[in-house]
């Protein structure tokens, strides 16, 4: 019994347990990301938005469960990187909140130890990305943001107008 209890310690520790800190601020085990650093990230989005006097976008759980799906997949590589299934994305999210209009989309592959500040100025230095972040008919986001078993971060917003 004393072999059993010496293995339980080493294998929770090695399993890696909940909440450890990287030091790009990602939480979490596996292949999840913490809350905060989501809100980081919608905190970043939101500041430069108002920056512009835009109006702020409100998270949409239909929105989050699409987009996180999508950055789950694409970390798994069990989709290719991309938009593909944007389409559907946007279908299944209007109808989980009972209408919408326009509808986008902006993801990112991160290195590892890519923080959300990191992704925020990623999209920011590239202008299709950067132009959807500053839609001012968008007004509910989701995010989405996943590590795959390199710690690369797989990130996403999806976007509604209501």
């Amino acid at each position: 019994m004393k072999a059993l209890l010496l293995i339980v310690p080493i294998l929770i520790i090695s399993c890696g347990g909940s909440g450890g800190s990287s030091p790009s601020g990602i939480e979490g085990t596996g292949y999840s990301v913490s809350n905060e650093t989501k809100e980081e990230l919608l905190d970043l989005v939101n500041d430069h938005r108002a920056s512009l006097g835009l109006a702020r976008l409100v998270s949409a759980n239909p929105l989050t469960s699409e987009i996180q799906n999508h950055s789950n997949n694409m970390a798994a590589q069990t989709t290719p990187f991309g938009h593909s299934g944007m389409s559907a994305r946007c279908s299944n999210a209007k109808s989980a909140m009972g209408g919408g209009n326009l509808c986008g989309e902006v993801i990112a592959a991160s290195s590892k130890g890519a923080s959300a500040q990191d992704v925020f100025s990623q999209w920011m230095n590239s202008w299709g990305h950067r132009a959807k972040i500053e839609e001012p008919r968008y007004n509910r986001v989701g995010i989405g943001m996943t590590l795959d078993k390199e710690k690369e971060l797989y990130s996403g917003l999806l976007f509604l107008e209501i």
